[in-house]
């Protein structure tokens, strides 16, 4: 939507008839994390700071706001922490566990997120330690935001990492998620900062690039038209993966 100066509203389509774009709700998603509480076997620390972690023994360290220190031990650590991951940076910090290949560039440009009422790129690798520690999302690789594939990133990446840990019930389940995984994270990174630069310094003419417009949507249909998936049970099944997966899984696995 579209706001004047003059106080007119013109809404301005994202394609052609019904072509949308999904999103979700921030407060609605917040929401829904909060609702974990009523599950017994789901604790959560509300002002509480991430201030270690001890790989070896599965052991994390919080501190409350008075600077108390409370330790928990857990059987799985998952890093979901951001673009400033403390699990991340504790996992820089500990050689003795893994030795990890981290990358930063920082872009000239800012973001902000607009809220307006009706009346007004890091990636590192490997993703984890042991098999007791892994990073996902932001944490394990952060992108610029002009590709808007944030959230879609997100979610084959927490199915894939589940899927493997289900079937390959051994320490190699998070080997095997992050090398499954990083070379598409790596890619959507790679793509997300070439957008950038597409979009900030293009100097080709507005026009032009609707007329190029045909042409890439026809690339576009024939990648969606002759793309692989492989099906379990009703579920996408990320491509690839199943030739990962041990062989007793084979049989149920079938390609559409």
């Amino acid at each position: 939507m579209v706001h004047d100066l003059d106080g007119r509203r013109r809404p301005i389509p994202y394609g052609k008839g019904d072509q949308h774009i999904l999103s979700v709700d921030r407060h609605q998603l917040n929401v829904l994390l909060l609702n974990v509480e009523k599950h017994s076997n789901v604790t959560t620390y509300f002002r509480h700071k991430l201030h270690k972690c001890k790989f070896e023994t599965g052991e994390i360290v919080l501190v409350k706001d008075g600077g108390e220190e409370v330790h928990r031990k857990v059987d799985l650590i998952v890093g979901s922490d951001g673009a400033h991951s403390r699990v991340r940076q504790q996992m820089m910090k500990s050689v003795k566990s893994v030795r990890l290949d981290f990358q930063q560039e920082f872009i000239p440009h800012g973001y902000i997120e607009l809220t307006i009422p009706l009346t007004k790129n890091g990636d590192c690798s490997p993703y984890h330690v042991g098999d007791n520690v892994v990073l996902i999302g932001d944490a394990a690789h952060a992108m610029v935001p002009f590709y808007g594939q944030g959230m879609n990133c997100y979610t084959p990446e927490i199915l894939s990492m589940f899927i493997i840990i289900i079937f390959i019930l051994t320490a190699q389940a998070l080997p095997e998620y992050t090398k499954y995984r990083n070379p598409d994270a790596k890619a959507i990174c790679d793509l997300a900062m070439y957008n950038y630069t597409e979009v900030t310094f293009t100097r080709t003419r507005y026009h032009e690039c609707v007329a190029h417009r045909a042409w890439q949507d026809k690339v576009l249909r024939t990648l969606v038209t002759t793309a692989s998936f492989t099906v379990l049970t009703g579920l996408v099944w990320p491509s690839g993966l199943s030739s990962r997966l041990p062989d007793m899984v084979g049989p149920a696995l079938y390609t559409c």
